[in-house]
């Protein structure tokens, strides 16, 4: 079994997209470091009392409360993958006719996609300590300051672990369609454990219920209890600057507290359990709809051993676009499509003020499986490869592939652009940075996840 996990995170380490996730969480501190000046602060504590960011204990704490709300994102991610990858390749369906237990196969990816997080724990913490050197030179913190706020992220990374190996083994809840489901749920769950309940430290994947204790305790030993809190806010404090020093201590936990940790723990094991139960005992029939093409396409025979692209002279824009077109819409189910229809109906008829704070977020998540098949599927199946004997083939997909989807996220946008007019118009750089950065990841990455 430590042959397997050893062999497995070697493999997975050495993947492209793992290294630029790695690359980006040792980037991450210079992100989200707070910082006492700027128009935009990662986090901001009653600013008409305290003093923002003036002192080093802010820093690991304000990276800490951002990776609490994307770090169970991207833990998820990981954890299915590993299950996913092996099914799809072939390794399952070899690991099934041997007498390897299914359990022990599953308990590896556990272990394995833990210790992935672990290391991209570890690197942000790297990264937290050279901006604290840069920020804050000559200016220290013990060390239980500084690890005290990476340490409340622990919990979730097996608990998100545990729910990645158990959600893949699932039928319901495979595929692009269950991380949406779950990433969904995710942030809704996220949304309700900011305070200290039972609930909030057993199903502890976040951490921010540990954060926020911590901030309202130091709160408190400075002499003025907390009100306003704001994680990733704009400029409309800056007229308010307090002068009082606030110094983030480590957080005491009762005992209580540390079982509810423990418990997390155990029932982390108890889903890598129900997933041994839930995983298929023969391999599944992959359905493909290679034998359903009636594309057929006619090279012209070269005259000599040289190679020469074909030329188009009678080039049409509109054949090609609806050609993307038919493979970007067929690239998701008719109920992913009813549901993504009726989100945008509701967004015609729902107030204007829950428009922008709740139901476009729940757009843009519904749709992050359709933005993440593109850039990268003609790679798979090996159009890329015939793109490349016709003149300008790959420029033009890319472009057409490109403005359709940024289209289609225009159109998500298209009702809260005209109920909320002038006000919304900065989110036309969201609803086109969405599919840019989606066709350059999945050209990077050559994968959807």
């Amino acid at each position: 079994m430590m042959r397997l996990i050893a062999v497995d995170y070697r493999e997975r380490t050495q993947q492209f997209s793992f290294r630029i996730l790695a690359v980006i969480a040792l980037f991450a501190a210079v992100i989200l470091a707070p910082r006492p000046k700027g128009n935009f602060r990662v986090l901001v504590l009653d600013p008409q009392y305290f003093a923002q960011a003036n002192n080093p204990t802010w820093l690991p704490i304000g990276i800490a409360c951002v990776l609490s709300l994307f770090f169970p994102l991207v833990s998820l991610v990981i954890a299915r993958q590993g299950i996913h990858a092996d099914r799809e390749n072939g390794v399952l369906t070899y690991l099934l006719t041997t007498k390897l237990r299914r359990f022990r196969y599953l308990a590896s990816q556990f272990l394995v996609s833990c210790c992935l997080l672990f290391t991209i724990l570890v690197l942000v913490m790297l990264g937290s300590g050279l901006m604290l050197l840069i920020q804050y030179p000559g200016q220290g913190l013990s060390l239980s300051q500084f690890l005290s706020p990476f340490f409340s992220l622990v919990p979730g990374i097996f608990l998100i672990s545990g729910l990645g190996v158990l959600s893949e083994t699932l039928p319901e809840l495979r595929g692009q369609l269950g991380t949406t489901v779950l990433v969904i749920a995710l942030l809704t769950l996220y949304a309700m454990m900011t305070t200290m309940t039972w609930y909030s430290q057993l199903f502890n994947f976040s951490g921010i219920a540990f954060l926020m204790a911590m901030i309202r305790q130091s709160a408190i030993s400075a002499g003025h209890p907390l009100n306003t809190v704001l994680m990733l806010g704009g400029n409309d404090h800056l007229s308010r600057t307090g002068t009082h020093q606030l110094i983030f201590k480590p957080l005491a936990l009762t005992q209580t507290e540390w079982l509810a940790i423990g418990g997390t723990v155990l029932m982390s094991i108890v889903l890598v359990l129900l997933a041994a139960f839930c995983l298929e005992h023969r391999p599944l029939h992959q359905k493909t709809n290679l034998g359903k093409s009636k594309l057929t396409v006619d090279l012209p025979r070269p005259k000599d051993d040289r190679f020469h692209s074909a030329r188009t002279n009678n080039f049409r824009w509109q054949q090609l676009l609806g050609q993307q077109a038919h493979r970007l819409f067929h690239s998701q189910s008719k109920w992913w499509w009813l549901v993504t229809i009726g989100l945008w109906l509701l967004a015609w008829v729902v107030p204007v003020g829950s428009l922008r704070g709740m139901l476009l977020p729940i757009q843009y998540l519904w749709t992050l499986s359709f933005f993440s098949q593109i850039g990268w599927p003609d790679d798979v199946n090996g159009l890329s490869a015939w793109e490349g004997t016709v003149n300008h083939a790959t420029r033009r997909a890319i472009n057409s592939t490109l403005w359709l989807s940024v289209a289609f996220s225009l159109l998500l946008l298209l009702p809260t652009l005209l109920r909320q007019g002038i006000v919304a118009w900065p989110l036309l750089g969201w609803a086109i940075m969405l599919p840019v950065m989606s066709l350059m990841l999945g050209q990077l990455t050559k994968s959807g996840q």
